[in-house]
């Protein structure tokens, strides 16, 4: 054992004011420990829990490893962990990450704690993890295999490990740390003590941090380990017959987690624990920040963070009586103060030339000796890109600890509540896992304690945290700003990071990051920095020629999780929130020069000194910085999301992906292009050299962003360690992932990483929605007027979208195996903005899919480039529906709908396929054209409900709701064309379009890699049916979205999500649609006849007598006359659906495949199966055995007025949608 030096001088603080009960509030962290030490001595020393103590007392000389073999030493810090099951150094080395290796270092003057709400416990929403406590050394305790025969010496030792090498990690890594931060790093002996705190919360259940997905598997095995031998020790304490009542009355829990036992087992066993993490003649002039060994006025301060003597066995913290989240409160605002003054420090350095003082840069990196902003005259100083750089990440970090700050004060008055009045109220947590007792242990005489006081609020408890040691070194920078926590303001008031709070700084973004004088420019006279007036304000034009409109999207500050940040974006019916609320600031760049390559947040001819300007250089990598943040951050998000592959229903991983999808849009299609368009306009970048003739602006744009200068210039912009190596890691990904799909012939031209990785993400978009559709969880439940049970009051589920999504999945699934190759990405999916076109000189596709317009066109004639051309209007209510021969289609038993019979695809029909198949890239340039009919399609349906409905806007929800379905129906009309299912075969723009597709296909798949075409060698050789079903499949997202460009426009109409209406059979499409525009058709007949009718009938009789009557009641004779044709027509045409439906079901029902009566159907065993699928998931239920059945269950509000229902029995015959 080693051996002990005597207590040096007091070197931690001493003793501050300490009141009668021996409280202690020089500090915060005094204050806790103090209080800590109360709770320790009346809960644990004079409680039941030394009546069992010799029992639980566990002994080092008695632990054995799964061989049996026994440590041999009775001392902690000699013990032979190896003997326990694995080598200490191996498998169960405690300090190693999931990946097994050892981790990083333990201290960071450059990388924080953890606070997403996500990675706690519910108990620990809104606490800070420390990172200290991110890498604690407890990776043995996960590895215990043998649970059942660990014994309390074994545990023991297990305990005892992990303290070890966390003591071992923590002293390796203090020293260079403290040279680095000499007046600010914490005492090594704290340091020990909150890490033996954590352990010992851990051991006790109720450490709150989880970690990420793998992490927290990780820690549920922990606990379920810990568990089970906390099993066995309670069978041992129990076995003791003297002692058996009282120990199963102390004891017992339903839900065996055991939490007082395992309270009683860390008293018994933390003066072991302790000596295990204090194991190092390293700690020789160490010492605890407070006096506690011994007792009142004779305490003494611990020396080699041990305390001696007849204290020897005492444990000089009491930190493991202090609720986890104030310790890592006071934890963070210590470190918080570290890091604050470490990164001022760097600011000064870069933005003021350090102690030198010899220059004057911006924090938008412009020389304020030159720079005169109200002339806007703007020069970029040789050196101020690295106080651009500074400024930016300090401000990033700032306005950040203003979150985690505040997300922790809102937590203390939370946690206070619980214990007001000396019980837990009613919204007290309950242990994960909750017993039938609520066991609060030491936390509640903890908070019994603070409330005794004047901390009953949070206020008085913010006062201590500033006057922590390293918190009022902070004050002696006069720019910095005094530290006050107490008075920081959490309203939108005062900034987001309180920069307009003037009074208060601890927050503040630093006057060294402040934009140069309005009219003046910076002299040093006598040492200091003055500003020199100049006359200034002039008025400046600017040519559009060399000027780039650049829309950003940014996070809202005030939020934490990327998620919350974008949430208004994502949720507003636009993809962007609009007015005040608006998250995309509108950038203006222009270039005028060499050196003179400015941007502003707004424009330049509305130019003022509240405006924010910078070179495009700095805007440049700013953009590229936070772009690849954010999308390490949505990864980290959607981790869950986009690992489901078998598509269950997570909940939220729809709304989820859905704003990645349009994060992903924003930044590719609306800000990328425009930074690139910007790029292309400086003059300087290809003027001189051999290679001048080859080196065009997009080649020097690649080689700007190669992997290698990208990484060197983000870890020159931005000094977050964490995020450099998480952005190594990332753009090593995507250069792996370039590298294969180049060898799999997907890639045909030379891309930045950048254009790479935004369409690698929009490709993790689409993985995410399509493994996450809404039909996938719990169905919606209504009640089925026409379910044919007796009652209707049961609410069945809604089950032909989950059926559909269900067809969808199997097929994404098997598209990718056929044209992925085996990969992750299908060789199908065409890029819009590689497109080729008829007569466009070379002209490509920016903007993103809502900027497609005729000139994207391969139509044969300038007319069919618009595809609505020709085409008539299908909206207008009562308009008959036509079939068979009226309407040139073969079945005899499907009634077109006028919105399908006037859909915009003249283009596809005059499509010149010779010169899409002889484009060199033929996927996406027919791909262009289906999204141009697609979203011609959309904004005709808009119009042209409009114009029927005599309507300037369409304001009304259920307006809107029609407009949506009417999308989706086109959508998936689009896509039974693409596949060459289209019930609508004989009509000869049918036809013609079936030609053209025939021959484009073919040279698809020609152009298809061997391998690939190898998969396709038993498609019908001449409709490519298999092929076209892939690459629809492929592609339908971008169909989908090109026609949700016009649900962004004026109206604005929210039609969210991905719909799988494409995997509904046609047939049963057409039916559901043709029983809404009848009910349309229905109620404004119905109004008519009311109207004619309203004023002679009396109780629903016509009346008689003088002649006025007389003629009110022919006119309502008329319109009833009239009203029962027009119905008349109608009910025909649903007598043969109704009857085609219900013989269809009953194949299905029974399984007569093949059955001869309907097998030369072209859309038969597709309906076939979609109907066996629905009959099996439909349980045995009746609801979709009829066609009316299945419209009311999927479309359940009809809209019909007064008769309603499609059916004529249960009681319905006075609401029969046809009683006349």
């Amino acid at each position: 054992s080693r051996t002990l030096n005597k207590m040096g001088p007091d070197r931690g603080g001493g003793a501050g004011s300490v009141d009668k009960d021996g409280i202690e509030d020089t500090t915060a962290k005094h204050l806790l420990d103090s209080i800590g030490k109360i709770v320790h001595d009346e809960i644990v020393k004079n409680g039941e829990a030394e009546t069992y103590k010799n029992k639980l007392k566990g002994d080092l000389n008695t632990a054995s490893g799964s061989g049996r073999e026994r440590g041999g030493a009775v001392d902690p810090c000699t013990f032979k962990y190896n003997k326990l099951d694995g080598d200490a150094r191996g498998k169960r080395y405690p300090c190693t990450n999931l990946s097994g290796k050892v981790e990083v270092k333990r201290f960071s003057n450059k990388i924080g704690g953890q606070c997403t709400n996500e990675k706690m416990r519910s108990g620990g929403i809104g606490a800070c993890a420390p990172y200290r406590r991110l890498h604690l050394c407890h990776h043995n305790l996960e590895k215990i295999t043998d649970t059942n025969t660990t014994t309390t010496h074994n545990l023991l030792a297990e305990v005892c490990m992990a303290a070890y090498y966390e003591g071992d990690s923590i002293k390796t890594y203090y020293t260079p740390h403290r040279l680095t931060n000499e007046v600010t790093s914490s005492q090594l002996c704290t340091v020990l003590a909150r890490s033996f705190a954590d352990i010992g919360d851990i051991v006790r259940g109720k450490d709150l941090f989880l970690g990420n997905t793998q992490e927290s598997a990780q820690r549920e095995k922990l606990e379920k380990n810990l568990k089970d031998i906390f099993t066995q020790i309670y069978n041992d304490v129990t076995n003791d017959q003297t002692k058996k009542a009282e120990a199963e009355k102390r004891y017992k829990d339903t839900d065996k987690n055991y939490y007082k036992l395992r309270e009683d087992w860390w008293e018994a066993n933390r003066e072991t624990v302790w000596k295990a993490i204090t194991c190092s003649d390293r700690l020789a002039g160490a010492h605890y920040f407070r006096q506690t060994c011994g007792s009142g006025n004779n305490a003494t301060q611990a020396s080699h963070c041990r305390c001696e003597g007849t204290n020897s066995d005492q444990v000089p913290t009491y930190f493991d009586y202090v609720p986890q989240y104030l310790r890592w409160f006071e934890e963070w605002a210590e470190d918080f103060c570290r890091l604050r003054k470490h990164r001022l420090k760097d600011a000064i350095d870069k933005c003021r030339g350090g102690s030198s003082n010899d220059k004057y840069c911006s924090g938008n990196g412009f020389d304020c000796t030159k720079t005169v902003r109200g002339d806007r005259v703007f020069v970029e100083g040789a050196n101020c890109i690295d106080c651009h750089h500074s400024c930016a990440h300090f401000v990033k970090w700032i306005d950040n600890q203003k979150l985690e700050f505040l997300k922790q004060k809102n937590k203390y008055n939370k946690e206070i509540k619980k214990y007001k009045n000396g019980a837990p109220s009613s919204s007290s947590r309950k242990k994960r896992g909750a017993s039938t007792t609520n066991y609060d242990g030491y936390e509640k005489k903890f908070y019994d304690e603070l409330n005794k006081r004047e901390y009953g609020t949070v206020d008085k408890f913010l006062e201590k945290l500033n006057d922590e040691d390293v918190c009022k070194k902070n004050n002696d920078d006069e720019e910095g700003g005094q530290i006050d926590f107490k008075t920081v303001h959490s309203g939108k008031n005062s900034g987001a990071s309180g920069t307009n709070d003037i009074n208060n700084k601890t927050f503040y973004r630093t006057k060294y990051c402040e934009a140069c004088p309005w009219c003046a420019i910076k002299v040093k006279e006598e040492g200091k920095w003055k500003d020199k007036e100049l006359k200034c304000a002039k008025t400046k034009t600017f040519t559009k020629e060399n000027t780039t409109e650049i829309p950003v999207l940014y996070p809202d500050k005030e939020k934490s999780g990327v998620l919350q940040k974008y949430s208004k974006f994502c949720n507003s019916e636009t993809g962007a929130a609009t007015g005040g609320d608006s998250q995309i600031k509108n950038w203006e760049c222009h270039y005028e020069g060499d050196n003179n390559d400015n941007c502003v947040e707004g424009t330049w001819e509305n130019f003022t000194e509240k405006e924010t300007v910078k070179s495009y250089n700095a805007f440049f990598w700013d953009w590229v910085y936070n772009m690849l943040h954010d999308s390490l951050d949505w990864r980290n998000e959607l981790d869950n999301c986009l690992k489901n592959e078998n598509k269950q229903c997570i909940i939220k991983c729809n709304s989820k992906c859905d704003c990645f999808a349009k994060w992903v849009d924003q930044k590719k299609e609306k800000e990328w292009t425009k930074i690139k368009e910007h790029f292309k306009k400086q003059k300087n970048i290809v003027q001189v050299g051999d290679l001048a003739a080859i080196m065009t602006p997009d080649i020097v744009l690649k080689y700007v962003l190669q992997d290698g200068n990208l990484l060197q210039n983000i870890k020159d912009t931005h000094a977050d360690a964490n995020d450099i190596e998480r952005i190594e890691a990332l753009l090593d990904e995507e250069k792996q992932k370039s590298k294969a799909e180049a060898g799999a012939g997907g890639v045909t031209e030379q891309k930045s990483i950048i254009v790479e990785l935004l369409q690698h993400e929009g490709d993790e978009a689409e993985k995410c929605v399509t493994n996450n559709l809404p039909e996938k969880c719990q169905p919606t439940k209504i009640r089925n007027p026409c379910s044919g049970e007796k009652s209707d009051k049961k609410k069945y589920d809604m089950l032909a979208h989950k059926v559909a999504a269900d067809i969808h999945k199997k097929s994404h699934e098997d598209m990718l195996d056929r044209s992925g190759g085996g990969k992750k990405v299908s060789l199908l999916k065409g890029d819009p903005e590689q497109g080729q076109y008829r007569g466009s000189n070379g002209i490509k596709l920016t903007g993103g899919i809502c900027n497609i317009n005729g000139q994207y066109s391969n139509a044969g004639n300038d007319e069919s480039k618009n595809p609505c051309n020709g085409k008539g209007d299908g909206f207008k209510i009562g308009t008959y529906w036509k079939y068979k021969t009226e309407i040139n289609m073969s079945d005899e038993y499907a009634y077109m709908p006028p919105r399908r019979q006037h859909m915009c695809t003249s283009n596809l029909e005059k499509l010149n396929y010779a010169s899409v198949i002889g484009s060199n890239n033929v996927n996406d340039t027919f791909l262009v054209d289906v999204l141009l009919a697609a979203k011609y399609q959309a904004q005709q349906i808009i119009t042209k409900y409009k114009e029927n409905e005599g309507k300037q806007g369409l304001t009304n929800p259920e307006d809107k709701k029609t407009v949506c379905r009417a999308m989706k129906y086109s959508f998936a009309d689009i896509g039974d064309i693409i596949r060459g299912r289209d019930l609508w075969e004989k009509d000869s723009g049918a036809q013609d379009m079936e030609n053209n597709f025939k021959k484009i296909f073919d040279k698809i798949k020609q152009k298809l890699p061997p391998e690939i075409q190898e998969k396709y060698k038993d498609d019908n050789s001449v409709k490519f049916t298999q092929l076209r079903s892939d690459w629809w499949t492929a592609n339908r997202i971008k169909v989908w979205n090109a026609m949700k460009c016009a649900t962004l426009r004026d109206e604005k109409i929210p039609c969210p999500g991905m719909p799988v209406d494409d995997y509904i059979p046609q047939r049963l499409r057409w039916m559901t649609e043709w029983a809404e525009w009848y009910c349309k058709a229905q109620k404004k007949e119905y109004d008519e006849l009311e109207k004619q009718c309203s004023s002679c009938k009396i109780k629903g009789q016509c009346t008689g007598g003088n002649r006025d009557s007389v003629n009110k009641c022919d006119k309502c004779k008329e319109a009833c006359e009239a009203y029962k044709t027009k119905i008349e027509t109608w009910r025909k045409q649903w007598e043969q659906m109704e009857m085609k439906y219900a013989l269809s079901y009953l194949e299905a029902q029974r399984n007569y495949a093949g059955m001869a009566i309907f097998r030369t159907d072209p859309d038969y065993q597709q309906v076939f199966n979609f109907l066996s699928k629905l009959h099996t998931q439909n349980s045995g239920n009746s609801i979709y055995e009829s066609a009316a059945g299945y419209i009311h269950q999927e479309l359940p509000y009809t809209q019909c007025e007064v008769q309603k229902y499609f059916c004529n029995t249960n009681g319905n015959q006075d609401k029969y949608v046809f009683r006349r």
